[in-house]
């Protein structure tokens, strides 16, 4: 077995809610195993220490995926406690936090245990405590002095010996939902003062009983000067509505909620009311973009995340999503949608053509893309798109591997029969549908090549 081969993650069946509600309990457990052979490298004085670091590998769920690197290694440690002595050498087993959608995260804990090839528990009981770890960072596992020079002897004791180091890491449910890593205006401090006077304003905009100057400068035929007025209508209101509202309370964060409240309201009831086929979505990306909205951006990645996240989400219009993620640098969708695509691939039957199907299907797609966008990209664009995406999934599914999942014994049997190799991301896993069933969803193609009417739901 070689050093680089990688086992499967699994997570905890034991730690899965047995119940019908799509709430999952509060934690969950993943767990990765690194078969290794302990080799000692030379160091730049000549001296040969153990030092081995195993191939990235990714907990993912729900879309939400953060990437670690497992190592063994010999470490010079001086011990607390006012000592007088030389510093000596030691073994320390380790975990780091390689990437991830958010720069700190929280780690209930770490478990390591040591086995032969064949599963036979050789060293248990190796623990990293709760913490937070940062992107780039690592945590060693924490044994008292006599238990790190045992552990410490029986490492060096089976040098150029293969073994296996089993990791376990559980982690809080909730840090794997990724509307957590958008804005929301959902919160504790949501303000019903706030969130009325942000309705009225639009109502009243759009009643046209409200006067935003310089709005007569710009012309509303023009293309070029409809987000240019949205700009214009979207800072006035966030004014007025900060005027009502904050009164002393003029924080940082007071303001920011009430741009997030009103981006939420203007998006629902203004911007997604001229959205009714899959170009005018671009032409919306595009134009918040140029306008420098970025609170409608967010609204605008929000809206297609929970688009992406419905269990009925149909493959191709994710694959639609993770180009727009991609191009427009969204990277909260980008995330999930990449840890859908890549579950497709994975519960395959054939991986690799399924990958060269999807690649297939992405550069159509990015063709499709480049027609409704208003700005002229050539081939070499598009290829440089697709080959982005396509290094992404690449990376993705060679670090995820298949993450089982335990589910309810209520559920139906049709649904069990298929859940017991669910992908990490199962919650979203893209379903079959059956022969003649046309579902689709918002931005689909019909067959006449024009995109379809849709409605929306953006409530």
């Amino acid at each position: 077995m070689s050093e680089e081969m990688q086992v499967p993650l699994s997570v905890d069946p034991t730690l899965q809610e047995a119940s019908t509600s799509d709430e999952p309990r509060e934690k969950m457990s993943f767990q990765y195993t690194w078969p290794l052979r302990i080799c000692k490298r030379l160091v730049e004085n000549e001296e040969a220490l153990i030092l081995n670091v195993s191939p990235p590998f990714t907990t993912s769920y729900n879309g939400v995926a953060f990437t670690w690197t497992a190592r063994l290694s010999d470490e010079c440690v001086v011990w607390g406690g006012g000592e007088i002595g030389p510093s000596k050498e030691h073994v320390f087993a380790s975990l780091y936090y390689k990437d991830g959608i958010a720069q700190d995260v929280w780690v209930d804990e770490v478990k390591m245990a040591i086995c032969d090839t064949n599963g036979q528990v050789l060293f248990s009981d190796l623990k990293i405590p709760e913490a937070e770890w940062t992107k780039g960072s690592g945590w060693p596992v924490q044994l008292e002095r006599g238990r790190q020079a045992q552990f410490t002897d029986f490492v060096h004791s089976r040098v150029d010996e293969q073994i296996w180091i089993q990791v376990e890491i559980r982690m809080k449910t909730s840090i794997f939902n990724p509307m957590n890593y958008l804005p929301s205006v959902d919160k504790a401090c949501r303000s019903q003062r706030i969130e009325e006077c942000c309705q009225k304003y639009v109502q009243d905009f759009k009643k046209g009983v409200v006067f935003v100057p310089n709005m007569d400068l710009l012309n509303p035929e023009s293309k070029e000067d409809k987000f240019a007025m949205h700009r214009l209508v979207f800072v006035h209101g966030c004014g007025i509505v900060e005027e009502q509202c904050a009164g002393d309370n003029d924080s940082a964060e007071m303001l920011r909620h009430i741009r997030s409240q009103f981006a939420h309201v203007y998006f629902k009831d203004v911007l997604m009311k001229e959205v009714n086929f899959y170009e005018d979505f671009v032409a919306l990306l595009e134009g918040v973009i140029a306008a420098h909205l970025p609170a409608l951006k967010r609204e605008a990645e929000k809206f297609m995340c929970r688009e992406v996240m419905t269990e009925n989400a149909d493959s191709m219009f994710i694959k639609r999503m993770l180009l727009l993620s991609e191009r427009y640098r969204l990277d909260v969708l980008k995330m999930v949608a990449t840890g859908v695509v890549a579950d497709q691939i994975i519960a395959h039957q054939d991986p690799p053509q399924e990958f060269i199907q999807i690649k297939h299907e992405l550069k159509s797609l990015a063709s499709e893309i480049s027609h409704c966008s208003s700005v002229d990209d050539d081939e070499d664009v598009d290829e440089l798109l697709v080959g982005s995406v396509v290094e992404d999934l690449q990376s993705l599914t060679r670090r995820i591997r298949r993450v089982s999942l335990s589910h309810s014994p209520s559920q139906s049997s049709a649904s069990s029969a298929s859940s017991a190799t669910a992908t990490p991301t199962g919650l979203f896993g893209v379903p079959s549908l059956s022969p003649g069933v046309a579902e689709q969803r918002p931005f689909d193609s019909p067959s006449t090549g024009r995109f379809k009417r849709v409605e929306l739901d953006v409530g």
